[in-house]
């Protein structure tokens, strides 16, 4: 990249090096193709851009909706599907009051060796 080979800023003002050769019906159509094409290749980035910051808000609501939440002696799961300008992000948050969570993880763990043990008897 010393020698200049780096990417460089693409200008659609810029026409092509063959363009004087072109016939003047063929410049109109190329200078209108070129003319259409950026136009696309601006809506599409703004949709981008739109989507972006859509999902931004759309995260930033959600953290601000569980740090609300009052988890005493409750079960929280929220799970969302997010689209951004790059591709879609997929949110699952799941929590709860530790208090309740763990004596009901050890009644899960007791009634699960009760019934290995009513099994194999």
């Amino acid at each position: 990249m010393a020698n200049g080979e780096g990417l460089k800023k693409y200008d659609s003002g810029i026409l092509p090096a063959h363009f004087e050769k072109l016939s003047k019906d063929q410049q109109v159509r190329l200078i209108n193709k070129m003319a259409e094409n950026d136009v696309e290749l601006r809506n599409r980035i703004n949709e981008k851009i739109g989507d972006s910051k859509l999902a931004e808000h759309d995260m930033a609501n959600i953290l601000e909706m569980v740090q609300s939440v009052e988890v005493e002696g409750k079960f929280i799961n929220v799970q969302q599907n997010i689209k951004t300008g790059s591709g879609n992000i997929k949110i699952d948050i799941k929590g709860g009051d530790r208090k309740l969570l763990i004596p009901l993880l050890v009644i899960g763990v007791i009634a699960v060796i009760i019934v290995l043990i009513l099994v194999f008897e």
